[in-house]
Formats: structure tokens, sequence, C-alpha cells
């Protein structure tokens, strides 16, 4: 089971997801930016022209952080489900500010995976201020979330054939 952990104090929590659709040849960037009471800030999909899901990864971690960065947001966790990005971004990025990078299970960050996953059907970069205006999939995974239901972690059966 996957539990969500609000940020501490006057930490803003971002989540971030990458999308590659191989057979479609389509990426996308996802992520929202939440306060310590789970209301959102900020979404965000946006259209890559990256060809691979690491790619499309880490460009949705640099666009999140990268606007929080702007909006001077300073005390910023970063939660992604793509374990070699966090390994990346913790040693290589040594901003000014303070910032937590962490992994984070897919499930825990369903949010993110709808906004990057709906990129990769829209032309434009969306950049979404107010929770009426998300993808209509992406209202009830952020209801769900907001009302602390805790996700299970599924994995897909391997079969030895």
């Amino acid at each position: 089971m996957i539990k969500r952990i609000k940020p501490s104090g006057t930490t803003w929590k971002l989540y971030t997801d990458g999308s590659y659709i191989k057979n479609q040849d389509k990426a996308g960037a996802g992520g929202i930016l939440r306060n310590k009471i789970k209301s959102m800030i900020l979404a965000f999909s946006y259209p890559t022209q990256f060809c691979t899901n690491n790619y499309s990864e880490a460009q949705a971690a640099l666009i999140g952080i990268s606007w929080c960065s702007n909006q001077q947001f300073e005390a910023l966790e970063v939660e992604l489900d793509f374990t070699i990005v966090v390994q990346m971004i913790n040693g290589i990025c040594k901003p000014h500010w303070r910032i937590l990078v962490k992994h984070c299970y897919r499930e825990a960050s369903e949010v993110a995976d709808a906004l990057a996953k709906y990129a990769t059907q829209i032309q434009d970069p969306k950049i979404i201020l107010k929770e009426v205006d998300l993808p209509e999939v992406t209202k009830g995974l952020l209801r769900m979330n907001k009302l602390d239901f805790s996700t299970f972690r599924r994995r897909a059966k391997k079969t030895n054939t």
C-alpha cells in the first residue's frame, strides 16, 4: 500500500512524471505542485520531443523545478517515480535554494502520471491553475489523493516461457 506524505511546514510538494508511447512516437511531461494541505497550486502537461522515457522524466522534473524557482518557492520537495533521474538530480543539482528530491512509486504520483499521459495527446503546452480545468481523469485522482486514499502497488506477473 502506498501512502503520500504531506510536505512539512512551509514546504511545497512537486510531483512530476514523464510519459513515452513508443508505438505512437509521442512523449509528454506532467506535474502538479501542491501545498501542505494538498491543495493544487499549479499543474502542467507539456508535449515533448524526447523519444525515451528517461528524457521525458527528466524534462518533467526540469519544467516543474524551473517554474518553482522562477516563482521563488524556496522550500520544495520533488517526488518522481524514476530512480535514475532522482539520483542524477541529487548528484548534479546543487541549487542555492533548499530542495529535496526523492523517489516515489508511480502510484504515489498518479496525478503527475495522468498529466504526463495527457501531454502525449495535446499539441501545445498547457498550464492549469484551477482544479476544475484539469482533465476529467486527473480530477478524480486528485480528489482521491486529497482524501488520503491509499493506493495499492500493482506489479505485473512475470511468466517463464
